[in-house]
């Protein structure tokens, strides 16, 4: 049995908010000290009116572009799928090219599944590879996919499975596990993961 949740952050002993409103004012200060990450937070929240926060898709718009201009590489990805999918491709896809760069494993999936719409079946395999190697489930999935179509060969999916496995291996942790036990056992409150994920 895990031990219960501190009331401060596992990785950085900040004390946890009581509420939502004391969340999103610290995230509110960090935007206002030009923090990509919490640009990032606060513009999903602005995307899905999360807690007190009315939904508010031109803020949330506009704090995406915020953090990808300061270099957020999820953000990158992020706003270059909107874009890609969208009404501006060249732009979506270029924002998606910088993001994989600069090592975002959700932008690389995606170009992998850009590729495999254009049939470049090899080059979405590398780039599933690559982030299945991240750790990234998604990836691995597609790899599985492309095995069940003659597209990847035993060797190579055995291959891949390995490094994935061995990412997520590295990724445990005692702290993270009891994160996780406490996300699920507070369904609907994530306050402690708002917190860990940069509030």
């Amino acid at each position: 049995e895990l031990p219960p949740m501190q009331a401060s952050c596992a990785f950085c002993r900040t004390p946890a908010h009581e509420d939502d409103a004391g969340w999103q004012c610290s995230i509110m200060q960090r935007v206002d000290k030009g923090d990509a990450r919490a640009m990032l937070i606060l513009s999903k929240s602005y995307g899905t009116g999360d807690g007190d926060l009315a939904k508010n898709e031109a803020k949330a718009a506009e704090l995406l572009e915020k953090a990808a201009d300061v270099g957020c590489a999820e953000a990158k990805g992020v706003l270059g799928l909107t874009l890609a999918v969208g009404n501006d491709e060249e732009r979506g896809t270029s924002l998606i090219f910088d993001a994989v760069k600069k090592g975002d494993v959700l932008a690389r999936y995606f170009l992998g599944a850009f590729c495999a719409d254009s049939k470049d079946h090899a080059v979405a395999i590398k780039h599933w590879k690559l982030a299945a190697a991240a750790g990234h489930e998604e990836s691995m999935k597609k790899l599985f996919e492309q095995f069940s179509l003659g597209q990847i060969s035993k060797g190579d999916l055995e291959e891949s499975l390995r490094a994935h496995q061995e990412a997520c291996e590295e990724m445990k942790s005692e702290e993270r596990r009891r994160v996780i036990a406490a996300q699920e056992a507070k369904a609907g409150n994530d306050e402690a993961l708002k917190h860990i994920y940069g509030a």
